[in-house]
């Protein structure tokens, strides 16, 4: 994704990653409120290390 211009939230066990065009810095998931949650530009879902792993963005 960071190839595309996004910027990637880290990892938080059973939680979504977040997704922001653009260089920004993203905190986990469980530290985001549901404003920030909801102006993110997408999210990956999934197994990260094994898959498979599902990306939705906003159009």
């Amino acid at each position: 994704m960071t190839a595309l211009g996004y910027s990637v939230g880290p990892g938080c066990v059973g939680s979504p990653r977040g997704l922001l065009r653009g260089d920004y810095l993203i905190a986990k998931w469980r530290n985001l409120t549901r404003q920030e949650r909801a102006e993110l530009d997408g999210q990956m879902t999934g197994d990260m290390r094994n898959g498979p792993v599902t990306v939705k963005v906003k159009e």
